[in-house]
């Protein structure tokens, strides 16, 4: 185990503070693995387990054998460790935070079954509703006609948004692992190398560190003014970007530990940039470096978008698509990207930036006939403000 016992007891003493605080005796924490990074969160984060099934299979004809499969829950009441009800017949022992585990061919049925066992009745916190189908929610409401199921999936997350020393200390090794690998990919397209060989030599950086990755996109040319990624399937493909087209190449995903970074950079193919294209990419990156110098303990979050709106308001700049399905300059960073957000519309004007929050900035900007910028870093909040721990160069040239 990569955090000692110690860590998740204190995890479970602050939730449980948090429910007793909501009034909840009893919580039920849906998650899923088994092929899927995205919704591990608070599952890994409460008992350290991780399905090795490769995904959500189809449930089997009549639920005779498998049901729900990749799903897991965790019960949880205060002053007790959790009980956890997964689909592995024989986990490890000796990677798993918690001593009660029961295996589930059905994980609905078993958590139906652990709550009668236990009594359970009334209003009982549910987390996870964005991720239990509505096919096995109903199942579970059905199964456990006495319970007043609540949604309430910030109960963990708010208290995830802060991280431990040791958390931070693992976003420290996931970025300098990350910087290797997006040094790779950016020294690749800076090369002229087609996008998936890019792609697989920042790949061996990531993985010959013992880490993971979600996906590594990548995109150059006329389509970055349209697309977000080379391809769809992949983010990468067997075509190479020609010298002078500008480029842009992303890593994220579950980095290290499960704990997610995201950093990206644009740059022109064989590193000698247009006057044109320079200052599209020293004016895109200078408002995260705005968003390094304001983010200090203490500084609302729309103050910082406010300024961010300013200054590109400022710049020269055409309509950017990206701008349309992410309007905001940073957001969360934990086991997925997560709040809170920097964004005059993402933001309550109570948010403020926190001490042990990590955060992922990220600028768009386009000029048409100039091309495409694209960046992002991600960094600590410290006592003193931003601590930096994507390292990569960002001018490459």
């Amino acid at each position: 185990m990569y955090f000692p016992l110690d860590e998740y007891h204190e995890r479970w003493r602050r939730v449980h503070a948090q429910m007793i605080e909501r009034g909840y005796d009893v919580a039920v924490v849906w998650g899923q693995s088994g092929g899927n990074f995205q919704r591990h969160m608070e599952i890994l984060w409460l008992t350290n387990f991780f399905s090795n099934v490769s995904g959500q299979m189809p449930d089997s004809p009549g639920s005779q054998v498998w049901q729900a499969n990749s799903y897991s829950c965790a019960i949880l009441e205060p002053g007790k460790e959790p009980v956890l009800i997964g689909d592995e017949p024989e986990p490890r022992s000796e990677l798993l935070a918690v001593g009660e585990y029961h295996w589930a061919q059905d994980p609905v049925r078993g958590t139906s079954k652990a709550l009668a066992e236990r009594g359970v009745q009334g209003k009982v916190a549910f987390v996870g509703s964005d991720c239990l189908p509505v096919k096995y929610a109903d199942q579970l409401r059905a199964q456990t006609p006495s319970i007043d199921y609540v949604f309430d999936d910030d109960l963990i997350r708010e208290l995830r948004m802060i991280k431990s020393p040791r958390e931070l200390d693992c976003f420290r090794e996931g970025g300098v692992i990350v910087t290797k690998a997006l040094n790779r990919l950016c020294e690749g397209l800076l090369a002229g190398k087609p996008t998936a060989e890019a792609a697989a030599d920042a790949s061996h950086e990531v993985v010959r560190h013992g880490g993971s990755w979600h996906r590594i996109p990548t995109n150059f040319g006329e389509s970055l003014y349209t697309a977000t990624e080379l391809t769809p399937l992949y983010g990468y493909n067997e075509q190479a970007p020609g010298m002078g087209d500008m480029a842009w190449g992303m890593i994220y995903g579950p980095i290290f530990q499960g704990y997610w970074l995201d950093p990206a950079r644009s740059l022109v193919v064989g590193g000698k940039p247009t006057a044109e294209q320079m200052s599209l990419l020293e004016d895109s990156y200078s408002i995260i470096q705005k968003i390094f110098d304001m983010a200090k303990p203490g500084v609302k979050l729309k103050d910082i978008a406010e300024e961010c709106d300013r200054m590109k308001a400022a710049m020269d700049y055409d309509d950017d698509y990206k701008d349309k399905v992410w309007p905001y300059y940073a957001h969360g960073l934990g086991m997925l990207w997560e709040p809170p957000f920097i964004s005059q519309t993402m933001s309550s004007d109570d948010d403020v930036i926190q001490e042990g929050m990590v955060f992922g900035a990220e600028v768009f900007l386009t000029r048409n006939g100039v091309g495409h910028a694209d960046w992002e870093d991600n960094f600590i909040v410290t006592a003193e403000g931003a601590e930096l721990i994507t390292t990569s160069p960002v001018f490459w040239y």
